[in-house]
């Protein structure tokens, strides 16, 4: 069996790896057989630093206007390779709209029909000098 492991925080993911080994021995122990657990770890959680969402979401009000900042996103079982930097140093995984009014640009950034509205991409290059400007100025 394969498959993946996301988690939200590191000591849940200690954890839970933890119990699939103990669940595994007793499922064998059980049905008098053998079996062992294999963790290839890669990627780790993508944990957003609490400061920096702060720093991001005040350069976007500052910039878009506080319509265009959406701080209620909790969570994402997100697997990406920027949780290796933020592992290290704060930081901070956001999502920026690429749609406007047009459905053709409502579909999945995963989708094959992906059509990125383009008069909105000044939006994330904004809204990245102006947290590197407000981060510098601190």
């Amino acid at each position: 069996m394969a498959g993946t492991l996301r988690t939200m925080d590191y000591g849940i993911q200690d954890i839970i790896k933890r119990r699939i080994g103990e669940v595994t021995a007793g499922i064998c122990t059980t049905w008098q057989t053998e079996g062992t657990v294999e963790w290839l770890d890669s990627i780790p959680p993508v944990v957003n630093n609490p400061d920096m969402q702060k720093l991001v979401a005040e350069a976007g009000k500052n910039i878009l206007g506080e319509e265009y900042v959406i701080e209620s996103y909790k969570a994402a079982m997100s697997c990406e390779d920027v949780a290796h930097f933020m592992a290290r140093v704060p930081g901070l995984f956001a999502l920026i709209n690429t749609s406007n009014d047009n459905p053709e640009t409502w579909n999945s950034w995963h989708s094959p029909t992906l059509k990125i509205a383009e008069e909105v991409l000044w939006h994330g290059t904004a809204l990245h000098v102006q947290t590197v400007a407000d981060y510098l100025a601190e």
